[in-house]
């Protein structure tokens, strides 16, 4: 009888050990899970918050001070366009 005893003792303790085990494993893949979703959510809102600042830059404003036309529109045949067209490989 004392041996069945002393069996079920250590079985009982075995799986107790086991199962805090278990729970600090659950754990920590809990605190990993919390952190990763924190994470994700400043990653989130962070982007959120910069395409809303730069979403009211106007990036097409016409140029102030001497600025200086850059495209020149020649009075060239087409023919003379797509031979310089083909010439440069564009």
């Amino acid at each position: 009888m004392y041996s069945v005893i002393l069996l079920l003792h250590i079985l009982f303790t075995g799986y107790v050990k086991e199962v805090t085990h278990v729970r600090q494993l659950i754990w920590d893949i809990v605190k990993v899970f919390i952190i990763f979703t924190i994470c994700t959510f400043f990653f989130y809102f962070s982007l959120h918050y910069m395409h809303t600042e730069y979403e009211q830059i106007h990036r097409y404003d016409p140029p102030e001070g001497p600025s200086v036309k850059v495209l020149k529109m020649d009075d060239r045949s087409f023919i003379d366009r797509l031979n310089l067209f083909l010439r440069l490989g564009e």
